[in-house]
């Protein structure tokens, strides 16, 4: 393939390729919110459970 027809399908697909890379950020973007959420999610699970054991485990001794 020619240098010139080569540049010339880069830009004809211009919008495409940007389309592309925005829709794959996008994407990586969404799971490593996800994967944030849910590990801030599961230690105040963790940090809950733990307070209510402990004000079951004072009850018991009282």
């Amino acid at each position: 393939m020619h240098r010139s027809t080569f540049m010339f399908f880069l830009y004809k697909y211009d919008i495409f390729w940007v389309f592309l890379i925005i829709s794959i950020v996008i994407a990586i973007l969404a799971f490593i919110i996800s994967e944030i959420l849910a590990s801030i999610r599961k230690g105040a699970e963790k940090l809950a459970s733990r307070t209510e054991n402990e004000s079951s485990q004072v009850e018991s001794l009282a």
